[in-house]
């Protein structure tokens, strides 16, 4: 029977922004305990290098991602504090604290080979441990607002924002949204949506292209509903179903927000 982390103590789960802050300095100021927790992963990973895998019979496959925290902690970093206030308004607070530099990709390959796609389940410790989107939105601070985000719905109805955010390929350029949130003095609308697809790419539901499909302006359409839309359930799902296609050989870079596997060993014990 997996041990699910939604029945733990009610304690260990309060929605508390003290919490979330710590999130990200737990990766820069590490105690020799938590090193330690590092340490008993990389063993583990030693142990089962040869093992088979359910998917990918007889091989570890090497793990590719888009999921770059450091790129975006140094785009954090060159924000007016006037721009971090919006993104605190938008919902993020939790991100502009992450500053753990790289993803340490060996551990991050161990625990995707560890994690079941089918039942959310991620081994850990001799442990099986179910994960849900209350974890995500718990760990990564990325809340639900209550409405869900559907990429499918009023496609056509963004052409003036497709001819202002997509360059003559028909996609958004990473590079553009960079340096439009670093050097654009103005903190409007076109900020908000700028820096969420800048986190969407980078963070929150990264994916195998280096730009971003037009799609995704369907729900940043309207700014003042950003905080409303169910991002964790979003991103949760998403990182679920990257996993799954990845291990089943369908695409080779793993989808979602991997850095939430890597921050799961500070919390699940």
């Amino acid at each position: 029977m997996a041990e699910n982390v939604d029945e733990g103590n009610e304690n260990d789960f309060k929605k508390n922004d003290n919490d979330r802050i710590k999130l990200g300095k737990c990766f820069k100021n590490l105690s020799e305990e938590e090193k330690a927790k590092f340490r008993m992963v990389g063993s583990d990973i030693a142990q089962n290098k040869d093992k088979e895998d359910d998917f990918v019979k007889g091989t570890q496959k090497a793990m590719e991602t888009r999921c770059t925290p450091d790129r975006f902690a140094k785009l954090v970093a060159k924000l007016s504090e006037k721009k971090k206030k919006t993104v605190v308004e938008l919902g993020f607070e939790s991100l502009l604290h992450i500053k753990c530099g790289r993803l340490k990709r060996d551990l991050c390959s161990w625990l995707v080979q560890n994690f079941d796609p089918f039942t959310s389940c991620i081994f850990l410790h001799g442990k099986s441990i179910s994960l849900s989107p209350r974890d995500f939105e718990y760990i990564m601070g990325i809340k639900d607002g209550g409405v869900d985000i559907d990429v499918d719905l009023g496609i056509d109805d963004i052409d003036k924002l497709r001819n202002e955010y997509c360059d003559d390929s028909g996609y958004i350029k990473l590079k553009t949204l960079e340096s439009k949130l670093v050097n654009q003095m103005e903190v409007n609308d076109d900020f908000k949506r700028s820096f969420v697809l800048f986190a969407i790419a980078t963070i929150i539901f990264p994916k195998s292209g280096l730009n971003l499909a037009p799609y995704y302006l369907v729900f940043l359409k309207d700014t003042s509903a950003i905080n409303k839309k169910n991002w964790a359930t979003w991103a949760f799902k998403g990182l679920v179903d990257g996993i799954q296609k990845f291990k089943a050989g369908q695409h080779k870079v793993v989808n979602g927000c991997v850095l939430f596997l890597e921050v799961i060993i500070f919390f699940k014990k």
